[in-house]
């Protein structure tokens, strides 16, 4: 009975992991061949009375929300990326999961600086370095195993996209606006590796954030 069991959880899963890549893989080509020209609407985002809808609020409160987003939307692609057999599939989602990735970690350091320190300097957040907003992090942290491990990651990200525009643009727009300064892959690199180095790194960071939300309860 056992032995059934295991047999069929295994088959489940199979089949539950390749239900989910063919929904994000084939809900584009589905959505496109059900479209007609006279549903068209005329405005891309228009108010809704349905709950089921989705809010679009850019307010301080769900700030949190936003950078969880894009790390969730890398995550997920990465998933589709280990699971999926098409190579093809698999060189088309990794560059927007990087880039996602990439936009969280811009966006919760810089959060987190702001509600850390009072006065800080705007222009040096308008820049995109992750090595610099690290920096900027550093006095509020404790120096451990766990922040090296942690810096190392980001700086190595950094050394693929220092100004975030390697996983933004193809190889071809970059190379023609003269943006191409980042290292580039040059053989495979293993999903499960990346996936595991991001969970660990969105741990960390929001671990980070959190921290920085109490303090500024704290001092108000």
């Amino acid at each position: 009975m056992n032995k059934y069991k295991k047999h069929f959880l295994k088959r489940y899963k199979k089949r539950l992991r390749s239900d989910i890549i063919k929904d994000v893989l084939h809900i584009s080509c589905e959505d496109i061949d059900a479209l007609k020209m006279d549903n068209i609407p005329d405005f891309m985002f228009q108010s809704s009375a349905f709950s089921s809808d989705s809010i679009i609020n850019n307010g301080e409160l769900d700030s949190l929300k936003f950078s969880i987003g894009y790390a969730s939307v890398a995550i997920n692609l990465l998933g589709v990326c280990k699971y999926c057999k098409n190579n093809l599939i698999k060189d088309s989602y990794i560059f927007p999961a990087l880039y996602c990735f990439r936009i969280y970690m811009e966006n919760i350091m810089k959060e987190s600086i702001l509600l850390f320190k009072t006065g800080v300097n705007i222009d040096d957040l308008k820049k995109h370095g992750l090595e610099s907003l690290w920096e900027m992090l550093t006095p509020y942290m404790q120096a451990d195993n766990i922040t090296k491990k942690i810096r190392k990651l980001i700086l190595e990200f950094e050394k693929y996209d220092p100004d975030s525009t390697a996983f933004r643009y193809s190889h071809l727009v970059n190379r023609q606006l003269g943006k191409s300064k980042g290292k580039l892959f040059s053989a495979s690199i293993s999903i499960e590796t990346l996936r595991s180095s991001m969970l660990f790194i969105y741990r960390f960071l929001e671990g980070v954030n959190e921290i920085a939300r109490m303090t500024k309860d704290i001092n108000e």
